[in-house]
């Protein structure tokens, strides 16, 4: 598949977006292009990827805002969905929901890729297809920030007013606890542009009647101060014991020699602790972004110290150094360095292209290695 390059907010700077609208309001980028979004995935993908393989609820389903779609009426006793018996329920008006589907189709998964490496945070896509004139979901929030990419047709999203701010992940939507009657504001989204919808904004969706409507639903996870502050007090935890003893009742609890336990916490949140925590917590967005395949794609056969290298920007989330240490994150995998390679490696990435006998501070053999290490793992290119 051909590369593409889905700047999903283009042509609005990203500082812009994180000044004006993150975590802030909607934010609406109308193109007036039908086919940005084409080459990253279509209805014939999903038609093609439902007539040749396997796929079972709930990684398939079908909604309706006013009814519940019987399983049975698509699948079988396995879960197995049936392709053709999708037809009578979305000709009635069910919409098909794909979830995770970055992990069936390759344009989602690039899509994911580069999204990871621009806002440094994991993310997910689903997949919307409504039949013409009809509705998915109830209004409702979201507990994580969304990027609507608009696929195919139109759609009229309506917003609703609601006290909620950014939830957290297991603050569920109850309609009952947060009613609402009245639209706030509506946008119309066509083909080809992007709708920005911060966690907490209760939204619905309406499919226009001109025809079917696709949209990418690309989920952020971003990590919150709350995530800091819990990585920097298991930190802490790992190197001070008193952060390690059980918390008994009053009745039993005897006085701390070392200061209450408000000290204690206030104590964890130093300098180095959020620096640590910072780190590890980029890990594990590198290490939940599905890696690219490599295999038998590069060896270290015919590489010679004059071999031109291509350095492969898009396979690189960030590098940070820790003191003699170098971290590469990677899409899949975090890679430490100790130095000499580490400067060797921060000098690479900085570059386009380049030779082995280009690394600074490496003897021969070390430079072989190295560029070899970074071959294997789509690093760098022949």
């Amino acid at each position: 598949m051909t590369k593409f390059q889905p700047d999903i907010l283009a042509p609005l700077p990203l500082e812009e977006f994180f000044y004006r609208s993150w975590e802030q309001s909607h934010c609406h980028i109308a193109r007036g292009d039908s086919n940005y979004f084409s080459d990253v995935v279509s209805i014939q993908d999903i038609n093609t990827l439902l007539s040749t393989r396997s796929v079972y609820f709930p990684e398939v389903q079908l909604v309706h805002h006013e009814k519940e779609i019987p399983i049975s009426d698509y699948a079988d006793d396995q879960r197995l969905v049936n392709a053709s018996q999708l037809m009578q329920p979305m000709q009635a008006g069910a919409t098909l929901v794909w979830s995770q589907a970055q992990k069936e189709f390759s344009g989602l998964a690039y899509l994911c890729r580069v999204f990871t490496q621009i806002f440094q945070m994991r993310c997910q896509t689903n997949l919307y297809l409504s039949p013409a004139g009809n509705q998915g979901f109830r209004s409702h929030y979201d507990t994580h920030d969304v990027f609507i990419l608009q696929v195919n047709g139109s759609k009229t999203f309506r917003f609703y007013p609601s006290d909620i701010q950014l939830p957290f992940p297991d603050d569920h939507y109850d309609p009952e606890q947060n009613p609402h009657t009245d639209v706030k504001q509506e946008v119309i989204l066509n083909a080809g542009d992007t709708l920005y919808i911060p966690r907490g904004l209760v939204h619905d969706a309406l499919a226009h009647i001109d025809g079917p409507s696709l949209h990418i639903t690309l989920g952020a996870f971003p990590v919150v101060i709350r995530d800091l502050l819990q990585e920097a007090i298991q930190v802490a935890a790992e190197g001070h014991v008193n952060l390690r003893k059980a918390l008994l009742s009053e009745t039993y609890d005897s006085p701390d020699p070392e200061g209450d336990l408000a000290q204690w916490l206030t104590r964890a949140i130093t300098p180095e602790n959020i620096n640590e925590a910072r780190s590890r917590l980029a890990d594990q967005v590198a290490l939940g972004s599905a890696a690219e395949s490599h295999i038998l794609a590069s060896t270290t056969e015919a590489l010679e110290l004059h071999t031109p290298l291509i350095v492969n920007k898009s396979a690189i989330i960030n590098v940070e150094r820790m003191g003699q240490q170098v971290k590469i994150r990677t899409h899949g995998q975090v890679v430490c360095f100790q130095e000499p390679m580490g400067q060797a490696v921060e000098w690479l990435t900085e570059k386009t292209t380049f030779q082995p006998r280009d690394l600074p501070g490496l003897a021969v053999n070390q430079q072989m290695a190295l560029c070899g290490h970074l071959l294997d793992n789509g690093v760098i290119e022949k």
